[in-house]
């Protein structure tokens, strides 16, 4: 499973970086045009877990990938997100505004959407959850995001034996919503393609070190 979703990063970095590339400006009349948003972060967790015996993550990978639709100083993108950290892998569908500053080169960013899928190693999930973000950026090469998710968790207690009975007695399930507060640093365009490749990196390493072996 690792190894297969350390593949399929690879392929889509790769797919989504030659889509930047060959499709930025597609259309354009005046000062509108339609371009592909391609942003990649990395960063990590600001607060624990909400479960018991959930490891934290002390570092997380993420992906934006969509249409932007630039009127002037604005654009409205509406991005396929995808997010993999030592506990698991999320994806969903993340809307955002973008509003330029001074000109084209700083922006803030304001997104909202919904985490539709994922999986997670301590814990079982049920989605769709959601993601928030807030974001700041000076062209392609410098920006930060604080974002927000909160997935539905279920947990499962350790089983308990009863060496009266000589048994084992299932632990108890608990349910809790997990407030994740993320802070990153972040790319856009060809930047993200350099942030991608040492994202890769370090899911290789990981990967390596929980299989421990290919």
């Amino acid at each position: 499973m690792l190894r297969t979703l350390l593949v399929t990063l690879v392929v889509l970095t790769s797919s989504s970086t030659a889509a930047y590339t060959q499709a930025t400006d597609t259309t354009a009349n005046g000062n509108r045009s339609v371009s592909v948003f391609f942003e990649a972060a990395i960063g990590t967790r600001l607060n624990r877990q909400p479960n018991p015996g959930v490891v934290d993550a002390s570092w997380y990978a993420s992906w934006e990938l969509g249409p932007s639709f630039n009127r002037g100083d604005r654009a409205w993108v509406v991005a396929v997100v995808g997010a993999v950290d030592e506990d698991g892998a999320r994806w969903g569908i993340r809307p955002r505004y973008r509003k330029w500053l001074g000109g084209t080169v700083a922006a803030v960013d304001f997104g909202a959407g919904m985490l539709l899928g994922g999986s997670t190693n301590y814990a079982e999930q049920h989605y769709p959850g959601f993601t928030g973000l807030v974001g700041i950026s000076y062209g392609d090469w410098l920006g930060m995001n604080l974002e927000l998710q909160t997935v539905s968790t279920t947990t499962t207690a350790p089983e308990t034996y009863l060496p009266s009975q000589g048994i084992w007695v299932p632990g108890a399930r608990s349910r809790s919503t997990d407030w994740a507060w993320l802070v990153s640093a972040k790319m856009n365009g060809v930047g993200a393609t350099v942030l991608s490749a040492a994202e890769c990196v370090l899911i290789l390493f990981a990967v390596a070190s929980l299989s421990g072996s290919w």
